[in-house]
């Protein structure tokens, strides 16, 4: 580090010289580390005073850690205010309303485009702003575009693990569509939903112990109005407990559950599929799921001291103390295994 051979830059801070060498390790140019601090990605840099002539600069510590989350974010999307809720959802410091306005934005976006694939499942002559404003024809086209996706393997981003019968796959989809959108659902058909995702439970209809509460309680009746409305009045602790819950299950708890589960049940499958995908998930997948968690918070309205102990005790370190403590040491090894292929 710059700090041996200066005493002015204080410890943990980056010289410019030291963010740029981690900048061409991923061929980022000047010009573009520029347009990142100027888009408020990175932090500008700090002087500190003079060697001599020279300005002394400097970065503040884990800019060179931020710079890399960038790139990576980046390699799923290119949308800037999006990657700053996967910074976000990391545990960098991003504020509130920053990412409230990104969230918001990526809402707008999911509700206008699955108007518009359900739009051409409607009637003729209805559009995408029809199905907006509560047409009747919007459970026609739920109905339809459920066939339609149930019949089609592509749709789909996990293997099909699970036999199902072409009915039981088309209740399943249009019970999570008609979920996603706010209309009527039969909770029997939640256990479809599941089978869907690559989640069996077995002739026990536990998975194996694994699971054991009913299939409808895994899924929550949030609709883009609803998401909409619950992360524009959610409050800043809110954010900070879904911030901390983020970023323990990007960091931890996702690789532990496989470490967890036991070797031969459908939940491990499904485990290792859902890691697969949150490996290549970008930043707009991470949104949705902080305003799903959000719009929880904000229907069940927790107290200021409740939220505090959630969010301390969901920390990273405080996790692996309650959790990793626990485990034998052929699953310590394998949590370790999963750790060092994520990060390469």
């Amino acid at each position: 580090m710059l700090n041996g051979s200066s005493n002015s830059l204080p410890d943990g801070w980056l010289a410019p010289e030291e963010l740029q060498a981690v900048a061409a390790e991923f061929s980022v140019k000047p010009r573009l580390l520029s347009a990142w601090r100027a888009r408020g990605l990175l932090p500008r840099a700090t002087r500190f005073g003079n060697d001599g002539s020279r300005p002394l600069w400097g970065y503040p510590p884990d800019t060179d850690r931020r710079l890399r989350a960038i790139v990576r974010w980046r390699r799923t999307t290119r949308d800037l205010e999006t990657i700053k809720v996967g910074l976000w959802a990391e545990g960098f410091n991003v504020t509130t309303e920053v990412v409230r306005t990104a969230i918001l934005r990526v809402v707008d976006v999911y509700e206008d485009s699955l108007m518009h694939e359900l739009a051409s499942f409607a009637p003729p002559g209805i559009e995408a702003a029809d199905l907006l404003s509560g047409s009747a024809a919007l459970p026609h086209a739920v109905e339809r575009f459920a066939g339609e996706t149930a019949r089609m393997r592509g749709r789909s981003p996990l293997p099909r693990r699970v036999e199902m019968q072409l009915a039981d796959r088309e209740r399943g989809m249009r019970y999570g569509l008609s979920l996603a959108l706010g209309l009527e659902t039969d909770p029997a058909d939640a256990l479809q939903l599941e089978r869907i995702l690559g989640l069996s439970r077995g002739r026990s209809g536990t998975a194996r112990g694994v699971v054991d509460w009913p299939p409808s309680e895994n899924f929550r009746p949030f609709s883009p109005q609803s998401l909409r409305s619950a992360v524009e009045t959610a409050h800043e602790q809110y954010f900070a407990v879904v911030q901390t819950m983020l970023q323990t299950f990007l960091q931890l708890l996702r690789f532990l559950f496989p470490v967890l589960i036991p070797a031969d049940s459908s939940v491990q499958a499904f485990a290792k599929d859902a890691n697969a995908i949150f490996d290549e998930a970008p930043g707009e997948a991470i949104a949705l799921i902080a305003a799903t968690v959000l719009a929880n918070f904000v229907e069940e309205r927790p107290d200021r001291e409740t939220l505090a102990t959630q969010t301390e005790y969901l920390q990273v370190k405080n996790m692996v103390n309650e959790l990793v403590t626990d485990l034998s040491d052929e699953q310590k090894r394998e949590l370790a295994r999963q750790l060092r292929a994520h990060r390469k």
